[in-house]
């Protein structure tokens, strides 16, 4: 009797959908490429922008929009609009685009409306990628009424 007690509760675990995180990322920036392999801790980069939009991705398509910002003071991402467009990286000779990956959500909280959680380790850090290689890390600042980022760790060797 036991053993079919099991059998029917793993029957039912494995029916219950599995939610996973989705990527959250600041819109990507171009950095000449001679300006990336200059790039060092302290250095600030401007974001020109007031507001901090950003993609909420899956496999490469961004699924959603929204506003990343502090709730009940918590890291987290108001839900603007869902969308499905392709994650673009457009070539450049002298530019490389850089990803900006601010943490993950999870899939199950989507709504238009709905402030979600933030799921990273420490606020407003943020990890920089080109062509999905970690190349540094920086946190959000405030820079001349500007949000900006303020590189604390460089590991680009390229």
């Amino acid at each position: 009797m036991a053993e079919t007690q099991i059998k029917q509760l793993i029957k039912m675990m494995n029916d219950i959908p599995t939610s996973k995180d989705l990527k959250v990322y600041l819109p990507s920036i171009q950095i000449k490429k001679k300006s990336l392999k200059r790039i060092s801790k302290g250095d600030i980069i401007l974001l020109k922008t007031e507001d901090i939009a950003v993609d909420i991705v899956e496999d490469d398509n961004i699924i959603a929009r929204g506003l990343y910002g502090n709730y009940n003071e918590i890291p987290s991402i108001l839900i603007d609009k869902f969308t499905r467009d392709k994650k673009s990286s457009k070539r450049d000779k002298r530019y490389h685009v850089v990803k900006i990956l601010l943490g993950t959500i999870e899939d199950s909280q989507l709504d238009i409306g709905k402030i979600v959680k933030l799921k990273n380790d420490r606020e407003h850090h943020l990890s920089l990628f080109l062509r999905d290689r970690l190349v540094a890390k920086a946190r959000l600042v405030h820079r001349d009424r500007e949000i900006a980022l303020q590189i604390d760790e460089v590991r680009y060797n390229d």
